[in-house]
């Protein structure tokens, strides 16, 4: 497995990314990586704490599901059934367009609100970056059986006075990219199997280490999942193995949280798998602001009315205000396979000239509407509806594949 180590936390002098990258990878080897499952090595100590650890975190449960969570803004999605995958991640560029990134056996893909766009080699490879990062991370423990890992046991040891197995993770230069020189530090719990803590060194950008503690550890469905805490010790470290001295210690710098958000798994079918499959359910985030769409049914007959559900939530710490220059607080918008509007609610409709606002508290759940709307009779075929707050800060957008049959 190329080394993932970089740049999942901001490096010193970067500042927070927008979201993580991964060291520089050939594409192919990114597929040929997903493509494997477990690996066979030669047991040994390092490799029976990694598969403990995996079984203790899902086993294969994790080779079984379909997976989606919000990264930083991000909406995430991983499929995988026996040898195959699929992965994404859906978001809502600065122009407001559903941007959906994709990697599947057959390959990978960008659409831009639905429609597919062709990507040179340098952009395919930057996409397979931030969208496999992510997921890496998110799932471990159970990448690290991949192709090119070399794992080894560096003893046994106690924290906060509990055993753990220390295991080392570093990369078979061949398969390693150009980051296969990174080495990571994992501390195994010796009796429960839990990922508890993690150390890397990566060499980029004049190099740097890492340290991070699992926090928030919860179950969704088989899974066991967590989020990190990310410290840096800067010029303290010069062993990752004397990082959980220097935690205890107090010497360490809390530099970001890498925080998993509305994490949920449903088992895999062949068809999720399918590149042709429904995109995750999607969330539009705005500055910590999300837009939510439901819908009875994603069939809908031609000629007859919908009920359509908007809801809006903020993920942030922060409360979050909306000013609206009319009394309209949402618009709907149905696209035809060509992404030409065909519909949209707000036509010959009259809104008070008024100015209002909408606040919602941090962490709460903000205001829930529902509208009902009549479907063109001489539509029929798939097309996506659109959700728009016609609002400042402007962007929040969001939608949803639906097929409309006829009467």
């Amino acid at each position: 497995m190329t080394s993932p180590a970089s740049h999942l936390l901001p490096h010193p002098g970067h500042g927070s990314l927008p979201y993580p990258f991964f060291p520089a990878l050939l594409p192919a080897l990114v597929l040929a990586l997903l493509l494997v499952g477990c690996s066979d090595p030669a047991p040994g100590p390092a490799e029976e704490a990694i598969q403990r650890s995996i079984e203790t975190h899902g086993g294969e449960a994790f080779q079984t599901g379909v997976m989606e969570f919000d990264f930083r803004g991000d909406r995430f999605l991983l499929a995988r059934h026996d040898d195959r995958f699929r992965q994404e991640r859906v978001h809502v560029d600065p122009e407001g367009r559903v941007v959906r990134e994709q990697m599947t056996n057959e390959g990978t893909r960008l659409l831009l609100d639905g429609r597919e766009v062709t990507l040179d080699e340098e952009e395919r490879a930057e996409l397979e970056l931030a969208v496999n990062s992510v997921i890496y991370f998110a799932f471990l423990p159970h990448r690290l059986r991949d192709p090119g890992v070399r794992a080894a046991h560096l003893g046994e040891t106690r924290i906060r006075d509990e055993p753990y197995d220390v295991v080392e993770v570093t990369f078979d230069e061949a398969q390693g990219g150009e980051d296969w020189e990174d080495r990571f530090v994992y501390w195994i719990h010796s009796e429960s199997g839990t990922l508890d803590w993690m150390a890397y060194r990566y060499e980029r950008d004049d190099g740097g280490t890492r340290f991070r503690r699992a926090v928030n550890r919860r179950e969704v469905g088989p899974l066991l999942v967590q989020d990190w805490e990310n410290w840096d010790g800067g010029d303290r470290v010069s062993r990752l193995e004397d990082y959980p001295d220097l935690h205890a210690a107090g010497e360490l710098e809390l530099v970001s949280m890498v925080e998993m958000e509305n994490l949920t798994w449903i088992p895999s079918t062949p068809a999720d798998t399918d590149p042709d499959a429904p995109g995750p359910d999607l969330t539009s985030t705005l500055d910590g602001l999300q837009l939510d769409v439901g819908l009875e049914s994603a069939t809908w007959t031609a000629g007859e009315e919908v009920t359509i559900r908007i809801g809006l939530a903020n993920r942030s710490s922060e409360d979050r205000t909306l000013t609206f220059p009319t009394s309209q607080r949402y618009d709907l918008v149905l696209l035809d396979p060509e992404d030409e509007e065909v519909a949209r609610w707000s036509r010959d409709r009259s809104f008070l000239q008024v100015l209002g606002e909408e606040t919602v508290r941090a962490g709460e759940e903000g205001p829930v509407w529902t509208e009902t709307w009549t479907i063109p009779e001489d539509r029929t075929g798939p097309h996506r509806l659109v959700v728009e707050l016609p609002a400042s800060p402007a962007g929040l957008r969001t939608g949803v594949d639906v097929e409309i049959v006829e009467r």
